[in-house]
């Protein structure tokens, strides 16, 4: 190797450690997901500025990803959660993903029975779909302009702080307890007296539950290999009744009741929804019990229903629907329906004077990718005059 080449050779590894001395060990890029890593603290600053005493924006919890956009500010990195920018100390991010210390929430709108999971910290940010009341979500961010960095399923984004309350009792951040819905409090037997007796004609388990309280024999068939039993006061009167899961999914529970009467339990029948109660919510003070299924599109595809107690009957008030539209035409002298999966239609359906069939009160045929604003005028249709 003649002179040059050594010298050559000698600035090349001169700019290399000059790179090492400036990006780190492992030299980030710029797009690059990183991990908040708090170490010994659960969650860090994220900040307006490059620098220790700049205002902070809100805390991220240790785990959280984010992107990286720039690595000109020392040893501050400029990233990105959602729509939102701001600047973390490189010494609390790492390329591997460190235990999540996300704590969880339950999702509650005391005006509506679902929550927006918007883009970025704003109503005016898209929304990139919706979480229904009680429902949990990963709390990734807490900002410090009322707004919450969350997860659900594979999906983040964020919540108004004051829609997130840290148990299911009701307690939040910003007041104690909700008035008019009340997520499920189950207590759940742990080794509940349940075997499987044989199979129903579509497959699923028919099980036998002796009723810990006064060994009553019942019988409900479930998707599940194990189905959860509980115990709860499901319709207000004061005594425990019993709640079976009967299928289970990434979204959905569905579950069965069997309300106490006096000395023994009663199966409840659940009018006009073929697969039973789905993810309810109660509401004690209207006596009423919300049953709401997730099917796709995030929440855009649905099926939602509220019931009334009567005795120890449910009575069905108001059904919503959010489905593929079809379309329908003549040709050859033949009627052709064709689903659309470009279109969603929505309807409302109210059963007060024809409770077998129901009344269309609503109807709206949009795009699928506008539903997410469309959505909240059906669900103004859905609760006018029930609460």
């Amino acid at each position: 190797m003649n002179k040059a080449q050594k010298f050559l050779a000698m600035a090349l590894a001169a700019a290399m450690l000059l790179i090492t001395m400036l990006t780190g060990a492992n030299a980030e890029c710029v797009g690059e997901r990183l991990y908040v890593n708090g170490m010994d603290a659960d969650k860090v600053h994220f900040r307006s500025e490059p620098y220790m005493g700049s205002a902070s924006l809100g805390l991220l919890y240790s785990g959280t990803e984010v992107i990286l956009l720039s690595l000109e500010y020392g040893d501050w990195y400029y990233v990105q959660i959602g729509t939102e920018t701001g600047y973390i100390n490189a010494n609390y991010l790492s390329h591997s993903q460190p235990e999540s210390k996300a704590p969880t929430a339950y999702v509650y709108n005391p005006n509506s029975s679902w929550v927006h999971l918007r883009r970025g910290a704003g109503t005016q940010t898209q929304s990139v779909g919706r979480v229904n009341n009680n429902d949990v979500v990963y709390v990734l961010g807490e900002l410090s302009n009322g707004w919450t960095y969350v997860q659900r399923g594979s999906q983040s984004g964020f919540m108004a702080s004051n829609f997130l309350r840290s148990s299911a009792n009701g307690q939040t951040g910003s007041n104690n307890g909700f008035q008019n819905g009340l997520q499920s409090n189950r207590i759940e037997l742990r080794n509940p007296m349940l075997e499987k007796v044989g199979y129903a004609a579509n497959g699923d388990g028919i099980f036998r539950l002796i009723a810990p309280d006064n060994g009553q024999t019942l019988f409900f068939t479930s998707m599940e290999e194990y189905p959860s039993v509980y115990q709860e006061d499901v319709n207000f009167d004061g005594a425990m009744d019993l709640v079976v899961v009967t299928a289970r999914g990434t979204s959905n529970e569905f579950c069965a009741f069997f309300v106490r009467t006096d000395a023994t339990y009663e199966y409840v029948q659940v009018p006009q929804l073929e697969n039973g109660l789905c993810s309810y919510v109660l509401y004690p003070q209207q006596k009423l019990v919300l049953s709401r299924s997730n099917n796709g599109a995030a929440g855009a595809y649905h099926e939602t229903a509220v019931f009334r107690w009567e005795g120890n009957q449910l009575k069905i008030l108001r059904r919503s629907c959010g489905e593929m539209a079809v379309d329908r035409y003549e040709q050859n002298g033949m009627m052709i329906s064709a689903s659309n999966p470009q279109l969603l239609l929505l309807t409302v359906w109210d059963y007060a004077s024809n409770p077998s069939e129901g009344t269309l009160v609503y109807e709206n045929k949009v795009l699928l990718a506008a539903a997410q604003d469309n959505l909240t005028y059906q669900e103004a249709a859905f609760w006018q005059g029930i609460r």
